[in-house]
């Protein structure tokens, strides 16, 4: 296999197409896509649904396998390339099933899912399912259009596999494919080698194993969180849009701006941020092509086309700002500045870090592009970061950006860098082969510039705790309250709870139909003002404390007795605070029954049997 770059920006084999499995899967997702969200404003039930998209699904994947045949004259599929590319595959999908890093967020993202499958002929919730009232919004309608949870929960329903286990394992592995798929073939289109393509995606993930010094860095929020929807959409859509961008700039075809289209439509069903990232990126790309052959009068068209192609997600959401105004019009959790810092620097400094961090970065960006490509790559590679700086990240057009967007998605503006893709150009210079003295050594001092660079800036690992490794197959949830909740989970089951935020997290994503009286705080206390019930938000999240922190305020305390007056009939609680948890249930009258629970629990839940016995007599 030779370590070499190809011949310019010619043409590329059938091998460098995106392989079968892979177009076919990105069609079927557009469609399930297309479908799911036409049924929300139409009100169509879940099972309808399902059955209208197997019913296209067929016909989609003739369609796809007939038009995707041999073009006359062109050479035959490198078996021997896809072979290694597979098992280079294969094992980042090792590495990432193996890395666990557990995330809250899926119990927003995920609950509604499993809630749909014992309700499969009722439309699709537009509600919160999760808490003990019903008719609160939703955490916010960025969530209700989201397609690929939904997806992830039939599919392991009527596989037989489990809902989480496809969720948290099964859809990693398929993210290692895309991912180590769609950069071998960016570094084609860049004109790297067959070899030297393999090695530069074995070193974007190593890039981002070793990316983990912050909670958003490109690490730990991509590699270490791949199976939630908006780290997809981060990890492999935008890196999608750039390749599939890339494509039909250098050469138009309806095939390529199709293929455009369908992945932007795809991005439109996993998660919020791509209703401008993938977007934003597209123009970017355009802009980068603009200043580059503004003479030429064909150009315009192209770029137009090419806009034109990534406008799903952008309109799906402007929808959702217009939704967003009437249904959750408090957005405060998005831009408090306690939560988030306000100046625009700070916020970028959340992914980026500080100056070492930013020194590594620019040197990733623009050193080693320019000592790894060739011509128009090179140019429009760094063009690209250019421009992304210029549009976004500078003392002008940083604070209009954040007038625009939230603090809580301005951040995610920095996953426009092409970082860990320049990353993985580092093998590129450290290669040998033919090339002028002048050549070699700047390619020599680029890579030795990053990689001293990168040893100064490096802190930690995404294996940094609290990410552990895992058995392959084992669900995605914090050690101590998944060992309560398998343990105590029949008295979980359908129970009205009260419990701290961890607990909830794992028990209501393994018993979907429990309900809780408080979830986290801060989306407790986004739900219940948005609902108009701002005082009841915050007397459910003094509730929680007395569970979650031993709080022994006078306030906290009558916060608890009025949740356990209202219905809630378990409580879970640390096993430090057994003895004050007693006094207060003694308070609240009735009989509890303790149950010593795993990981340092307790639960307590209320004895039925006497108020049944009287209502009997």
């Amino acid at each position: 296999m030779s370590f070499r770059h190809d011949a310019g920006d010619g043409p590329r084999g059938p091998g460098d197409r995106l392989p079968e499995a892979i177009g076919i899967g990105l069609a079927a997702f557009a469609c399930w896509t297309l479908v799911y969200q036409v049924s929300l404003p139409a009100r169509i039930p879940a099972r309808t649904a399902l059955i209208i998209f197997l019913a296209l699904l067929g016909p989609l994947v003739w369609f796809c396998l007939r038009s995707r045949g041999s073009r006359p004259g062109a050479s035959p599929p490198d078996w021997r390339f896809r072979l290694r590319a597979a098992l280079l595959a294969l094992l980042a999908g090792g590495a990432f099933l193996a890395l666990c890093r557990p995330d809250p967020d899926d119990l927003d993202f995920f609950h509604r899912a499993l809630w749909h499958l014992e309700r499969p002929g009722q439309a699709f919730a537009f509600r919160d399912t999760i808490h003990n009232r019903p008719g609160l919004p939703l955490l916010s309608p960025a969530h209700y259009v989201s397609s690929y949870e939904p997806l992830a929960a039939l599919a392991g329903s009527l596989t037989g596999i489990g809902p989480l286990q496809v969720y948290h394992n099964i859809s990693v592995l398929l993210v290692a494919v895309a991912f180590v798929t769609v950069y071998v073939l960016l570094y084609r289109e860049l004109g790297l080698g067959k070899g030297l393509a393999l090695a530069s995606a074995a070193t974007a993930v190593i890039f981002l194993l070793l990316d983990g010094n912050l909670h958003r860095s490109f690490g730990n929020f991509g590699l270490a969180r791949c199976w939630q929807g908006k780290v997809i959409v981060v990890l492999i859509m935008v890196p999608l849009a750039l390749l599939l961008s890339l494509r039909f700039l250098r050469r138009p075809s309806p095939r390529r701006l199709l293929a455009l289209v369908l992945a932007e439509v795809a991005a439109g069903g996993l998660s919020g941020p791509v209703f401008f990232l993938s977007p934003l990126l597209v123009f970017s790309v355009s802009l980068t092509e603009f200043f580059r052959r503004s003479p030429h009068r064909e150009v315009f068209p192209r770029i137009l086309l090419l806009n034109l192609a990534a406008v799903y997600p952008a309109v799906l959401g402007v929808v959702i700002f217009l939704a967003s105004r009437s249904l959750t019009p408090d957005i405060s959790i998005w831009q408090e500045n306690m939560l988030w810092p306000g100046n625009w620097r700070e916020i970028l400094g959340l992914v980026l870090g500080g100056n070492a961090s930013v020194i590594r970065d620019l040197a990733i960006l623009f050193l080693l592009p320019a000592a790894a490509l060739r011509g128009r790559s090179r140019r429009r590679l760094l063009g690209l970061s250019v421009i992304i700086f210029a549009l976004f990240f500078n003392p002008l057009t940083g604070p209009l950006w954040l007038g625009l967007f939230p603090a809580a998605a301005y951040w995610r503006l920095a996953y426009l860098l092409p970082l860990p893709l320049c990353a993985g150009l580092l093998p590129a210079c450290i290669r040998t082969g033919p090339g002028r003295i002048p050549q070699k050594v700047f390619a020599g001092l680029a890579a030795s510039a990053v990689i001293v660079t990168g040893a100064a800036a490096f802190r930690s690992s995404v294996l940094a705790p609290p990410a552990f490794l895992k058995a392959p197959f084992a669900l995605r949830f914090p050690a101590r309250p998944l060992r309560l909740v398998r343990e105590s989970g029949q008295e979980l089951a359908g129970r009205n709870v009260l419990a701290p935020p961890q607990v909830v997290w794992v028990a209501g994503l393994l018993y979907p139909e429990t309900r809780f009286e408080a979830t986290r705080p801060l989306i407790t206390g986004h739900i219940f003002r948005n609902a108009g019930q701002a005082a009841e938000g915050q007397r459910r999240i003094l509730a929680q404390r007395v569970v979650w922190r031993g709080d022994r305020s006078a306030e906290a305390e009558e916060a608890f007795l009025l949740s356990l007056a209202g219905g809630v009939d378990t409580v879970v609680t640390r096993s430090r605070y057994q003895r004050y948890i007693e006094s207060l249930l003694e308070k609240s009258g009735g009989r509890w029954r303790a149950k010593t629970g795993g990981g340092g629990y307790l639960l307590f839940q209320r004895d039925l049997s006497r108020s049944l016995e009287g209502e009997k007599l």
